[in-house]
């Protein structure tokens, strides 16, 4: 199902997307991006658009995705 929401909410350019990610030697992300995605998902749940399971088995796909989380407190830029 996590493949089918992707085609759902955003078609071909979330397939191209998926695909450079899979691609990349290494796919940094910050933490705030494990909250935004837990939100989204969440709200998808509560107006029924999503589905409990398959909302869960996206988040843990959406982390996937990504090698190493940093802490945007702990970034020095």
């Amino acid at each position: 199902m996590p493949n089918q929401l992707i085609r759902k909410f955003h078609g071909e350019k979330a397939e191209r997307y998926q695909g450079l990610l899979a691609d990349a030697d290494v796919v940094l992300s910050s933490t705030l991006y494990q909250a935004e995605c837990v939100n989204v998902l969440w709200k998808y749940v509560r107006t029924g658009i999503v589905r409990e399971e398959d909302a869960v088995l996206s988040i843990d796909r959406l982390f996937g995705l990504v090698d190493l989380f940093i802490d945007p407190e702990e970034n020095d830029l």
